[in-house]
């Protein structure tokens, strides 16, 4: 994955393990209007809403899944559409650039096992990131907060059925986990 330089300080580095599979991507909508985008943006999934039960049980993956007003209400920031990638029908990448929080990333996949999932985590300590479960919150949770000399990166990301859902940017866990709920609960 290239990144534009202008952005690299902002990348969500906790997502990097669930990117690092995402190669393969069949689509990618254009940057909003006025920003400077990177040159690919990582995969994220989402089913549309009232399409293969939603984000909470299969279907189809589409950042429409997590539109920009609520992810901004959410988060305290003002979003523009993201910018989306596709790897299959089944996970999608949404990067919204904020007027505060500069990069929040978003993956939604739809076809997530349990098995699946357990293994995302363990690639966390491979790139030298500790993860805490977070007991309660939908079927799984885990978080990781990463700290660099630019941003305090914190990553939230939890399983609902076959539906996993990552968030990660400069921002709270209290908050993405406030999302995560929204995202959840609207399926």
């Amino acid at each position: 994955m290239r990144i534009g330089s202008s952005l690299l300080p902002a990348l969500p580095l906790l997502a990097l393990p669930l990117l690092a599979g995402c190669g393969g991507a069949s689509s990618t909508s254009p940057p909003p209007a006025g920003s400077a985008a990177p040159a690919s943006a990582a995969a994220s999934s989402a089913a549309p809403s009232g399409a293969g039960g939603g984000a909470a049980g299969g279907g189809k993956a589409s950042c429409a899944q997590a539109p920009a007003a609520t992810v901004g209400g959410a988060l305290g920031d003002t979003f523009a559409d993201p910018q989306q990638t596709l790897n299959g029908d089944t996970v999608a990448m949404c990067q919204y650039l904020g007027k505060k929080l500069r990069v929040v990333i978003i993956r939604i996949q739809t076809d997530q096992t349990a098995a699946g999932f357990t293994a995302e985590k363990q690639g966390y300590p491979a790139q030298g990131l500790k993860t805490t479960d977070v007991p309660g919150f939908m079927d799984a949770a885990y978080s990781s907060v990463h700290k660099t000399t630019y941003t305090d990166n914190a990553t939230l990301v939890a399983l609902k059925g076959s539906t996993e859902i990552l968030v990660t940017g400069d921002t709270t866990l209290d908050r993405e986990r406030q999302l995560l709920t929204t995202l959840f609960g609207s399926r």
